[in-house]
């Protein structure tokens, strides 16, 4: 154990969970100390457990994995984390960079990639797939900032419900899944996010989805608080 890359894994889907496992406990210079279910538990186990790396969803309870990472890096700036997610857009590779995470892969990715990953994260690197190159990478943030800074206006206003759909957006969720989350129908939240494109003269949904990011993820004086019942 003592020469092998400790991890934790984070995801609430048992299934997929289990197997990540299984197929991981056959990696010769890996070892899986734990792994936890919500974001909050994997806070408490990577306190205890201290691993050099670990493997977690984005969309999980009580703390997402970005909200998890946050927390996490509160008492250990060197945490290595390699996100997993149905959304490989460069919207969240950007994000995850932009708070400090070292990766991003698609969780439909091959045990050989994901091994591949978390080699090269606890060596201190960065792994978001084969296609993205140290060059694409390097134009990510300017191209982001372009998109945001495109969309900003010293007269946004955004009420309660739309900086809560903004959260979520930027978390990965699709309309049909803030939906759920918010318990209404997804025209209602369609139509929120139509609204927000022409509040912040926003073109493309990736304009949207950038300002989201950037907006959420900062305190931005355009995101001042709101009445709730709004």
């Amino acid at each position: 154990m003592n020469n092998k890359i400790r991890v934790i894994i984070a995801d609430d889907h048992e299934l997929f969970r289990a197997g990540l496992i299984n197929l991981m406990n056959s990696i010769d210079d890996i070892a899986i100390v734990d792994y936890a279910s919500d974001g909050l538990e994997l806070v408490k186990k990577y306190a205890s457990h201290n691993p050099n790396v670990v493997v977690s969803d984005i969309s999980m309870p009580v703390l997402s994995g970005f909200e998890s990472f946050k927390e996490i890096r509160k008492f250990d700036d060197h945490a290595k984390f390699l996100f997993l997610s149905m959304f490989e857009s460069s919207e969240y590779v950007y994000y995850t960079r932009k708070i400090g995470g070292k990766g991003l892969l698609s969780k439909n990715v091959r045990i050989n990639e994901l091994c591949y990953g978390i080699r090269l994260i606890n060596n201190g690197l960065e792994y978001f797939g084969m296609e993205w190159t140290r060059e694409k990478l390097d134009g990510l943030n300017e191209e982001y900032k372009n998109l945001a800074d495109g969309v900003i206006g010293p007269d946004i206003f955004l009420t309660y419900k739309e900086k809560k759909i903004l959260f979520y957006i930027s978390e990965g969720l699709t309309s049909g899944e803030i939906a759920a989350e918010m318990k209404v129908s997804k025209r209602t939240i369609d139509a929120h996010r139509y609204n927000m494109m022409k509040k912040i003269n926003a073109s493309t949904p990736s304009q949207l989805i950038a300002f989201a990011i950037k907006f959420t993820s900062s305190k931005s004086p355009y995101l001042s608080d709101s009445n709730p019942s709004k």
